[in-house]
């Protein structure tokens, strides 16, 4: 009998700025053994970074981290220039959110750099749809931007978008992995997105590789889900963001120095075992694993996704060797209508400045010169027909502040 079919996926990017070695490391010491690379570029303060960009019409000609349209230029200098040759030669597949505002601008570049490099047959995807910024106010005026309360998980007090009306920098719907099978299944080897939801990068190959039914395999996607969102957040689930931090930074093969990026093996039931390359540091553990899976968790019955509900009350986490750790039993119901969205939007002003204080009470005289700052500023404020701050808060750095 054939040994049952495991599709190996790593993880080499948790956010803008993330570890320029992670991809050398997963494409070098995996080797042909990695089926798909993938690298989540794109946190909620991302986009509007990359808006402002895209806003400013910087100069494509100039050095920047962000691609001329608004996609994560880091991409292209620090993963695809560097190992090209080696990723193709491996036969992995490239997926990643690294498209940003503009995924058909950073496929052509990826593109133009293949064919540079005299590389031909490569099919390079790119996922659009995300982007609703042209669409704002029109969609604002249907009420079909509905805002919501993250803490409370309840319709929020005002009844529209308020960035619609505004200096409104961007609007971006949180897509599915539905697209992303699509191109893989249509010849793709590379697929940027936009804006997808972290797990998307894993579902959206899985679906692909076992051609599940997305609308009837909710417990086969919500395991895939769950090994995507396992793995979004890097070496977090390696030890890198660890209670136990001693265990990790103090690990064998170079601790924090040398970490290892986590590697899903997954199966067709959606059960995957969580593990690294060999001969990195940090570690793979129950811990390490179960403090990743609880992240960004409201409510552990009802993880919402774009493609499934993911309810992860009966999942089992389980040590089944060094640095390899199995989880079983997520299990999945259908999505809800709807789909989240990031807006940003520009609201006032912003200023920075230090102020250094030291000597006998010097606490009690930061808080007392924040104050007269703050009332200072007011009286300016009123002087010259300006809005109020819309909030204050003073906190005196060094004096424990945010702990004491």
């Amino acid at each position: 009998m054939a040994p049952e079919k495991t599709v190996r996926i790593g993880c080499y990017s948790a956010f803008w700025g993330d570890s320029v070695s992670a991809a050398e490391q997963l494409v070098t010491l995996e080797g042909k053994n990695l089926d798909y690379l993938v690298a989540d570029y794109l946190a909620e303060v991302t986009m509007g970074l990359l808006a402002r960009h895209r806003k400013s019409g910087a100069n494509p000609k100039k050095a920047s981290r962000a691609g001329p349209g608004g996609y994560v230029g880091d991409f292209i200098t620090f993963v695809w220039k560097r190992l090209i040759e080696d990723i193709v030669a491996n036969g992995t597949k490239v997926i990643t959110n690294a498209g940003g505002l503009d995924p058909l601008a950073l496929k052509e570049a990826i593109e133009q750099i293949a064919e540079e490099n005299g590389i031909k047959g490569l099919v390079v995807a790119a996922v659009t749809g995300d982007d609703l910024h042209e669409r704002a106010e029109e969609m604002n005026a249907k009420g079909e931007l509905i805002p919501f309360n993250y803490i409370t998980g309840n319709k929020d007090e005002v009844d529209r978008y308020p960035g619609a009306e505004k200096k409104n920098l961007s609007l971006n719907a949180y897509l599915g992995a539905i697209p992303i099978a699509e191109a893989l299944d249509a010849g793709a080897t590379i697929v940027v997105t936009g804006r997808v939801v972290d797990s998307a990068l894993v579902l959206g190959p899985l679906l692909h590789e076992y051609k599940w039914n997305p609308n009837k395999d909710w417990d086969q996607m919500a395991g895939a889900s769950l090994a995507g969102h396992i793995i979004e957040c890097g070496c977090h689930t390696t030890g890198g963001n660890f209670t136990d931090w001693e265990l990790s930074a103090n690990s064998p093969h170079g601790g924090w120095a040398n970490m290892g990026f986590p590697v899903v093996e997954c199966k067709s039931n959606g059960d995957f075992i969580v593990t690294k390359p060999a001969e990195t540091g940090g570690l793979v553990t129950i811990a390490t694993v179960a403090e990743q899976l609880v992240y960004e968790v409201l409510d552990p019955g009802s993880y919402i996704l774009p493609d499934v509900i993911l309810d992860l009350r009966n999942v089992k986490v389980s040590q089944i060797g060094k640095d390899r750790v199995l989880v079983t039993g997520a299990k999945g119901r259908p999505p809800t209508p709807y789909l989240k969205c990031s807006g940003i939007y520009v609201e006032g002003y912003k200023i920075t400045a230090d102020l250094w204080i030291g000597g006998i009470d010097a606490r009690r005289k930061a808080l007392a010169v924040g104050d007269a700052v703050v009332k200072r500023a007011r009286k300016n404020l009123e002087k010259f027909g300006i809005e109020d701050y819309t909030a204050v808060r003073v906190e005196a750095l060094g004096a424990e502040s945010s702990y004491g």
